[in-house]
């Protein structure tokens, strides 16, 4: 039985993306774990299932999409909150990320007040 985290899972390989999302979520009173790629993520899951996950799309072993894909799949975790993140803001992309269960979109660089009210949004649900 995996062990359920109040916890966001932040999955990007941006150095710095990564840091301003821990931080703001640390703001907002939020515990996270974060991961550079989604082999790291994917041995998180494996144990643990968390609140919510921000996941990027451009990853360097793979991307959000897929990722995101596999997880819709996975019995344990198909109810977690995921909200895709990306510099892309093309509509097609957008539309990619919900075709496979994103539940939310989110465009970096982040605003705070979006990044907020989306956080809380999924995080409450």
């Amino acid at each position: 039985m995996k062990t359920i985290d109040e916890i966001v899972l932040i999955v990007d390989d941006d150095d710095g993306m990564r840091e301003l999302a821990e931080m703001m979520c640390k703001q907002m009173g939020l515990k996270t774990f974060s991961s550079s790629d989604t082999i790291a993520a994917r041995r998180y899951l494996e144990e643990r299932i968390p609140r919510l996950i921000l996941l990027d799309i451009m990853m360097p072993d793979g991307n959000g999409i897929e990722f995101c894909q596999w997880m819709r799949s996975q019995e344990e975790l198909k109810n977690v909150s995921i909200i895709v993140t990306s510099a892309l803001k093309e509509e097609e992309t957008i539309q990619d990320a919900f075709k496979v269960g994103a539940n939310d979109f989110l465009s970096k660089p982040f605003e705070m007040t979006i990044f907020k009210e989306k956080l809380e949004r999924w995080v409450k649900k």
